[in-house]
């Protein structure tokens, strides 16, 4: 008996050694393959997978994993389509799987970090793009499930940095092509089923020199999204690949700033519902404009200094917009041979409301101040400021017999407007007419004009207020209505010491004299419509003289006669 005893003690030793060992052997042979084998394993079958199923080939270093720290480390990795052409690369990328939720059910990352990532992205004919072709070879036939829920996902924090995505439009030989580098993008605590919001940060120098910023508070539980965006440098002759096919002018070159603040929520959003959409705080400037009428050749261009759009909002369960105001500032528009057809100094309108629904706008007041217009009236009676205004005129296009004949449907509802006021000051117009010999030269300064209540309805009479003085003497003064459509007019008219000099090229073409001085002055109402037209007031010619041509013999000599002593004609 006392032999049996401590062998058998020794087999339950055993027995229990083993028990442990077998367990905690099985442990370590995992961690072991999982450290040294199975990096080797998912290095050799990426490679194998994606080069036998889609024949692009994949290129990485041999992947790090610590399943201790559960952490995985791929040091460099690039993609490319079987003709060699590259679709992604990078040179770092470091995962951290979060232990502590592994085991719940929650896909859980700490931290994901991607270095020097490079993205090539080409939009192709038919819809497609150079991933495509890729992904069609790892489709699966199992049909997707229904109304699933997204997957309880939580990433503490992602951080991309030094990256950089080429795009390029393969659709047209002339399409866009650009670059966004360096661009850097940070995220904070994003998280599925979860009510508290993660921090969305995304910094970015496009090809197009601008730089793009972009913060928000993202919810994917809703799911929605509110944050900041800004878009400042944008150089916008480099849109010239996207715009020269949608434009009959030539590509517009400046550059352009945009900021603006966003509220999205999807949460209650449906087929009668729409989502909720707030833009606001929206603030554009456009500087050193430049477009020129034609795509080649001799052709009118416009330019301007610069363009505000202040505080501009977008509402879409509203529908509707509203801006405080837009500054236009050193408006030109040019002749072919770059002489200066139109000036404006500064335009500005608003505040504006636009009611996208009832198809709406109105416009508090628009102003213009300051600037100049030239006119030139040749020989043969055209206007070259005309001939500037056609150059935007778009050529019109061929029928395309191919083209089915469409069914006239019904015209669609038209818009409306209203403009509370419309005032216009500080204009000169320089006027030279040269179907008379010697060419008539007019100049008038200070052109203002204003009105109010403008609408769509061209039959609502308006008030007209105008006035202007002559370089060459005078001025003039109008105060009345006036009615777009049938031009009915009613005007009180003042005239002070209009200067008759300008009008000797039309005396000279039926009389041998020349006008040597004198003015007109008169006041008095212009009433033009169906029934009635006509003028009452005084006219007062004062100070007249007349030559005979080539001499300084007096014809007709009234310069001692003060009005209304001089030729005159009173009330009618």
């Amino acid at each position: 008996m006392s032999t049996v005893q401590p062998i058998k003690m020794k087999i339950a030793n055993i027995l229990r050694t083993k028990v442990v060992l077998i367990p905690l052997f099985i442990l370590v042979f995992i961690y072991l393959f999982a450290w040294a084998g199975l990096p080797r394993l998912v290095h050799w079958q990426a490679e194998k997978q994606v080069l036998e199923r889609s024949g692009h080939v994949l290129k990485m270093d041999l992947p790090e994993v610590n399943p201790f720290k559960l952490t995985v480390r791929i040091p460099k990795l690039s993609l490319a389509t079987p003709e060699g052409e590259q679709l992604v690369a990078f040179d770092h990328l470091f995962v951290d799987v979060s232990g502590t939720d592994l085991f719940t059910g929650l896909v859980a990352l700490d931290q994901i970090d991607l270095k020097n990532l490079n993205l090539n992205v080409a939009l192709l004919p038919g819809g497609k793009n150079n991933f495509t072709a890729l992904l069609d070879a790892f489709k699966t036939e199992e049909p997707e499930e229904e109304n699933t829920e997204p997957p309880a996902f939580l990433l503490s924090h992602l951080l991309i940095s030094d990256a950089a995505i080429d795009f390029e439009d393969r659709r047209k030989p002339d399409g866009l092509k650009t670059r966004f580098a360096p661009l850097n993008l940070e995220l904070r605590d994003l998280a599925t089923r979860s009510e508290t919001d993660g921090d969305f940060i995304l910094n970015a120098v496009t090809g197009l020199d601008a730089e793009l910023k972009l913060r928000a508070q993202i919810q994917l539980a809703d799911p929605s999204a509110t944050g900041e965006f800004s878009l400042t440098g944008l150089n916008i002759a480099k849109l010239e690949p996207l715009l020269a096919p949608l434009l009959p002018t030539a590509p517009p070159a400046g550059s352009a700033d945009l900021v603006l603040n966003f509220d999205v929520n999807l949460k209650d959003a449906s087929e009668d519902i729409p989502p909720k959409v707030l833009i606001n705080n929206i603030n554009a400037e456009v500087r050193e404009f430049s477009m020129a009428a034609k795509p080649q050749g001799a052709r009118a261009a416009a330019q301007f200094s610069k363009l505000n759009i202040n505080n501009a909002s977008f509402d879409l369960q509203a529908n509707k917009a509203e801006l405080t105001g837009i500054v236009l500032a050193g408006l030109q528009l040019n002749h072919a041979s770059k002489a200066k057809a139109i000036g404006l100094d500064t335009i500005e309108v608003g505040p504006i409301l636009v009611d996208l629904a009832e198809q709406h706008a109105e416009v508090d007041a628009a102003t213009v101040k300051g600037g100049a217009v030239n006119v030139k009236r040749n020989a043969q009676g055209e206007l070259d400021l005309m001939a500037a205004i056609n150059d935007w005129v778009p050529a019109k296009k061929p029928a395309d017999k191919n083209t089915p004949e469409t069914i006239d449907e019904a015209p669609a509802k038209p818009w409306t407007y209203a403009v509370n006021t419309i005032d216009l000051s500080g204009i000169n117009a320089n006027i030279q007419d040269q179907t008379v010999s010697p060419a008539l030269n007019i100049g008038l300064n200070s052109i203002a004009v204003s009105t109010s209540g403008v609408t769509q309805d061209l039959s609502k009479t308006l008030p007209l207020k105008a006035s202007l003085n002559v370089a060459s003497g005078g001025s003039i003064a109008v105060n009345g209505d006036i009615n777009p459509s049938t031009a009915a007019t009613q005007m009180n008219i003042e005239v002070n010491a209009l200067a008759l000099k300008p009008a000797q090229p039309f005396i000279g073409q039926f009389a041998k004299l020349n006008l040597v001085s004198g003015a007109i002055y008169t006041k008095g109402k212009a009433t033009y419509n169906a029934k009635e037209q006509g003028y009452a007031g005084s006219l007062t010619v004062a100070g007249l003289r007349l030559n005979e041509a080539g001499t300084n013999n007096s014809f007709s000599n009234s310069k001692n006669c003060l009005p209304p002593a001089c030729v005159s004609m009173p009330k009618a």
